[in-house]
């Protein structure tokens, strides 16, 4: 249900945006309602990964849960691409700059706390079930509202013939490779089977130590493995 309200969240967007680059003739906006046409393929993507991930059969007992992560990985890669695409245009299209009326920017201002408010909801549901995919939508739709307030800006600038149009669209730019790499990283950590933090070895090393039965704990190793966590312990018994 969080992912399928993150995509209607993400169509809205995707909406108002592009309405308002119509009316504006702004390219940052529409570089905005670019990166949230790609949110809408990455919460797709999402909701695919969640459903796919919680099958089971007998070649995979746990279910395909790795798939939440490579469905991260694929969220990441499509924030790459829109980066290059929005730095294109930037740089090579003419600027197409419109006469538009106050409420415009009350509309665009009324849009940056949106993304930050989502995001917050779902990427705390993502931890709470320990969902990597929720967590990488969230993060990256909190990242959204740093270009929010960027495009206002340009759009501000743009309202009082102040020419900002494309510095701005290269900025949304960078946020969003920024939030493509963070997600890429957390993905690929999970699919090379990174190693679990020491505070949680240490909390499950204190745990099996005191149990009556066990003598000594030689050794535990864990790695973070989508919504598990898999841990070998190496124990004298009693």
């Amino acid at each position: 249900r969080v992912a399928l309200l993150s995509l209607l969240v993400n169509c809205g967007l995707v909406a108002i945006k592009l309405a308002i680059s119509f009316f504006t003739g702004s390219l940052s906006i529409r570089a905005d309602a670019v990166h949230s046409f790609v949110d809408i393929l990455g919460s797709g993507a999402v909701i695919l990964g969640l459903v796919i991930s919680r099958r089971k059969s007998r070649g995979f007992p746990y279910g395909l849960y790795k798939v939440e992560n490579v469905v991260a990985i694929i969220i990441a890669l499509l924030l790459f691409g829109t980066a290059y695409e929005i730095v294109h245009e930037a740089i090579f299209a003419p600027p197409q700059v419109q006469e538009f009326s106050g409420w415009v920017l009350v509309l665009v201002a009324a849009l940056v706390p949106v993304p930050f408010l989502f995001g917050r909801y779902e990427a705390g549901m993502g931890r709470r079930f320990n969902s990597p995919s929720l967590i990488a939508d969230g993060e990256h739709f909190r990242a959204d509202v740093l270009s929010s307030a960027i495009v206002f800006l340009a759009l501000l600038g743009q309202y009082l013939e102040v020419p900002l149009d494309q510095v701005p669209a290269i900025l949304v730019a960078a946020f969003i490779v920024k939030a493509g790499w963070d997600i890429l990283v957390s993905g690929m950590r999970v699919l090379l089977d990174a190693s679990v933090d020491p505070g949680t070895l240490e909390t499950i090393r204190a745990t099996i130590a005191g149990d009556p039965a066990v003598v000594e704990v030689k050794e535990i190793r864990g790695r973070n493995s989508g919504r598990y966590v898999f841990v070998e312990a190496e124990m004298t018994l009693r």
